[in-house]
């Protein structure tokens, strides 16, 4: 990961810890870190398997001023169960109200797919640090444009 900071210091900070900083504080950090005006997640535990993932994401971000947040399908492997789920929200492009993201619950949104404006959650709000999980309430911010 530092190689790809010295690689491109314009485009990558590495932001780590000698311990643990817990879940909640982490997410703080790296927000109050970002520079950009997109901020895309993909924890210890994910991974991105479509390689023009963020020029997909970051193209309609840029030409939907109004949408907050994007996210697409994604697949979901249980490791513990040995499964694989594909979460996914229909043929065609689709907005879900503010409403509809948090009466779907957690697990609706897949962490790793979403892609949001920075500003959407800036300041960072001081409740989200009472949360049992963070990528919940971070979605149910904002109303939200599947892709």
């Amino acid at each position: 990961m530092l190689d790809y900071q010295r690689r491109y210091p314009q485009l990558i900070r590495v932001i780590h810890s000698d311990r643990n900083v817990g879940m909640q504080r982490n997410y703080r950090r790296v927000h109050e870190a970002a520079r950009a005006n997109f901020i895309a997640f993909c924890e210890g535990d994910d991974a991105w398997t479509d390689d023009r993932k963020l020029e997909k994401q970051v193209s309609v971000m840029s030409s939907e001023q109004d949408c907050a947040m994007v996210f697409h399908a994604a697949e979901v492997f249980d490791l513990r169960k040995g499964t694989v789920s594909i979460r996914r929200y229909g043929p065609r492009v689709k907005s879900f109200s503010l409403e509809e993201v948090i009466v779907a619950g957690p697990g609706f949104i897949i962490s790793q797919s979403i892609m949001m404006r920075r500003t959407l959650i800036d300041p960072f709000p001081r409740w989200i640090d009472d949360c049992d999980v963070g990528d919940y309430p971070l979605p149910s911010i904002a109303q939200a444009v599947a892709r």
